[in-house]
This record gives structure tokens, C-alpha cells and sequence, in this order.
């Protein structure tokens, strides 16, 4: 059962997102569909150090302590999402201040970097969202990610239909941050109500025993991590430039 979920919100997932860029490629153009991709890109890029690899941390010790030591498993998620929420804001302030740089000595094209600006908040929400996702795959909670996939993908067709209608490129841009948003909120009250379930109740205090799992764990993930999304932005990069 809990595969045939998967399966399903992976279908819906993937199917919606699919279905959203044919359509917004058919009414934007090529061109302009092409430099949405590159926005993208970008911030998938820039996402991987934002995150620090905090997702993976949190599934890490989550699922080590949840049963033994729930009182350090909400510690450690305490101290994850707080790290999350500080990198978020960074690498969002980084790709909006930077926005201008990027695009005119890597992408050749100043006129990209308005579009960079307005996808920045994408990077704080899809950073703790990040989080909150690998919370919840540390409780083995698969069917509850499921869900928020899958609503997530249903959501993503109407938001970049609606934004490719009243704000043509700029509005599909502007829509990645309203469907992270939206993953960001469903992911927090679902994982909310799951601690309570789990006896995990989130502390605010003794975070400095545990502060040292971010270099410890998080940064050798964060490298692992940096061998692909930047890798791939770097090959786009290229094709924009010929």
C-alpha cells in the first residue's frame, strides 16, 4: 500500500510538472521558456549550499533517536531548522544581490537578472522545506512526503498557468516561490502533527551540545551534494552563452 502512495504521488508529481512546462512553453515561446529553465537551474544551484545539507542531517539523526532519545531527536530538529532558516535567508539575500553579477559575467544577458531577483524567495522556502521533508523521512513517514509531492505537483499547473497568463515569463518565475511556499506550509503542519504523534516535542534549549552535528555531518553532506546541481548549472550556463 504504502508503495502504490508513492507511486501515485510521484505520478501526480512529475505528471503536473510536465504538463505545466508544455503548456507554458507553448505560450511563451521557446526563448522565454529557455530562460525560465535557466532560472532554474540556478536556483537549484545556489539551493545546494543554502541547504547545507540539513534535509539529510535531519533524516539522519531523526531516525537514530526518535525511539531511544526523543528529547535530543527534538533538540537536534530544533537546531536543523534554525540552521536552515539562517542559510535560506543568506542564500536568497546571496542570489538576489547577486542577481545582476550572475547574469552579466556568467549568462551574457543583464536582462535575466530581474527574473533571478523574483525567484530568490524560492530559495528560502524550498530550503526549509528541505528540512522539514528530511524531518519527516527520518520518522519513515514516506506516505506523508507523498502527499505533500503530490500536492505540491497539483498546485504547480495552476500556479504557472495563472502567472504565464497575468505576468508572462516574470509570472512563471514568481510562481516557483508561491508552489515553495506552498510545500513549505503543508510539510511544517504535517510534521508538526507527526512529532506530536511521535512524542518529539521541538526544544528551544541544550542546542549547544548539539551545534556541532552542522560541521560534523551537515557540510560533508552539503559537498556530496555539490557535485551535481552546480555541475549541471555550469553546462547550462554554457549553452546560454552560445
Amino acid at each position: 500500500r504504502l508503495t502504490v502512495v508513492n507511486g501515485v504521488g510521484t505520478i501526480v508529481a512529475r505528471g503536473c510538472a510536465l504538463l505545466a512546462a508544455i503548456l507554458v512553453a507553448r505560450s511563451l515561446g521557446k526563448a522565454n521558456f529557455g530562460r525560465i529553465g535557466i532560472v532554474q537551474s540556478t536556483v537549484a544551484a545556489v539551493q545546494v549550499f543554502g541547504s547545507l545539507g540539513l534535509g539529510m542531517t535531519a533524516t539522519k539523526f531523526i531516525a537514530q533517536y526518535r525511539l531511544t532519545d526523543r528529547l535530543r531527536a527534538g533538540r537536534i530538529h530544533a537546531v536543523v531548522r534554525v540552521a536552515g532558516g539562517i542559510s535560506g535567508v543568506v542564500a536568497a539575500g546571496l542570489l538576489f544581490f547577486g542577481a545582476r553579477w550572475l547574469a552579466r559575467v556568467t549568462l551574457s544577458d543583464e536582462a535575466m537578472a530581474p527574473l533571478l531577483q523574483v525567484a530568490a524567495p524560492s530559495l528560502f522556502f524550498a530550503t526549509l522545506n528541505g528540512v522539514q521533508l528530511g524531518a519527516l523521512a527520518g520518522l519513515s513517514d514516506f506516505r506523508t512526503i507523498a502527499v505533500v509531492n503530490a500536492v505540491v505537483g497539483a498546485v504547480t499547473l495552476p500556479a504557472y498557468l495563472i502567472g504565464a497568463k497575468l505576468g508572462g515569463t516574470t509570472g512563471v518565475v514568481a510562481a516557483t516561490s508561491v508552489v515553495a511556499a506552498t510545500g513549505w506550509l503543508l510539510s511544517g503542519v504535517l510534521l508538526r502533527a507527526r512529532f506530536r504523534s511521535a512524542g518529539i516535542s521541538p526544544c528551544r534549549g541544550g542546542w549547544g551540545a548539539e551545534i556541532g552535528i552542522v560541521p560534523r555531518f551537515a557540510l560533508p553532506a552539503l559537498l556530496q551534494n555539490a557535485m551535481v546541481a552546480p555541475v549541471l548549472w555550469a553546462a547550462a550556463a554554457l549553452l546560454v552563452n552560445q
